[in-house]
């Protein structure tokens, strides 16, 4: 067994849209020191096609690897391999364990700073095919993140 992030502190991650000449999209800000790889994990760039890679594994509760980095639950484990609580997000360099609850609040507030900043902006995003399937998961997300 693993020991788990308190969920106020994963709660308490800051995540705002960005929009300037050089980046637009999510980006974690604030975050403690233990939280650092989950700032990392969601403030990317292309987050256009990681969002929608990772959404279904974040609505399926079945896991997901982008650059090495990635997020697992329990039912994702080996027969031979170490139980743990919640969900487990991991990069090269560190292993975290939260609470299913405060991934999903996290997820929704991620991909809901999207929606909006996209919508706010009027960003290029909102013509994409793909983005009402991104409006539909917040959607879904939102009423499963309690």
């Amino acid at each position: 067994m693993t020991d788990l992030i308190d969920d106020p502190t994963v709660d308490g991650l800051r995540i705002v849209w960005v929009e300037s000449s050089d980046y637009s999209g999510p980006r974690v800000i604030d975050s403690p020191p233990q939280l650092r790889m989950i700032r990392d994990f969601l403030s990317r760039d292309t987050w256009q096609h990681f969002v929608r890679f990772i959404l279904p594994g974040i609505l399926d509760h079945h896991q997901r690897v982008a650059e090495y980095s990635g997020f697992r639950f329990p039912s994702d484990l080996d027969a031979d391999e170490e139980p743990f609580d919640g969900v487990e997000l991991y990069d090269p360099i560190d292993t975290i364990h939260i609470s299913q609850g405060a991934f999903d609040r996290l997820m929704s507030r991620y991909v809901q700073t999207i929606i909006d900043g996209v919508t706010a902006y009027e960003r290029p995003e909102l013509r994409e095919p793909w983005w009402p399937e991104i409006v539909a998961a917040a959607r879904r997300l939102g009423n499963t993140s309690g």
